[in-house]
């Protein structure tokens, strides 16, 4: 691989994606969104485009739990420990979690960025580039 402008890239096998984020929670918490606890990013997350979102628009009485692991994240949300910013197509995946529409506008330019790698061995071939190309473009959504 090759560092060029401080992203990592190995030459044609990585795709960037910038995937459209928004706050999502369960609909009794996204009913009351002012009165919602939230899950947080933490370290080493915590200097994301997520992160620094969350700490202009959430006060800290109001975070419930701070995490490092986004799967974690992903899982206290859908089970209703608090509301969060999350990626609009993976929120998609879980019938329990709605948008909290009081965000709607504060999120609508946030995006996060996301690597699709392959193997460097396959970097180039059209079907390994068009199937990247579909997911990122899916993501990006």
């Amino acid at each position: 691989g090759r560092c060029v402008q401080g992203t990592f890239t190995v030459d044609n096998a990585a795709l960037p994606a910038s995937l459209r984020v928004g706050v999502f929670g369960l609909e009794r918490l996204a009913r009351e969104p002012d009165a919602a606890p939230w899950v947080v990013l933490g370290p080493p997350l915590h200097t994301s485009a997520i992160a620094r979102w969350e700490q202009q628009h959430v006060t800290g009485r109001r975070i419930a739990v701070r995490t490092a692991s986004r799967r974690g994240f992903d899982d206290l949300v859908g089970a209703g420990v608090g509301i969060g910013v999350m990626p609009r197509r993976l929120a998609a995946l879980d019938r329990r979690l709605v948008e909290v529409p009081a965000f709607r506008e504060a999120t609508a330019e946030l995006t996060t960025p996301a690597w699709l790698l392959t193997h460097p061995e396959l970097q180039g071939r059209a079907p390994v580039v068009a199937v990247m190309r579909t997911i990122a473009d899916y993501l990006a959504g």
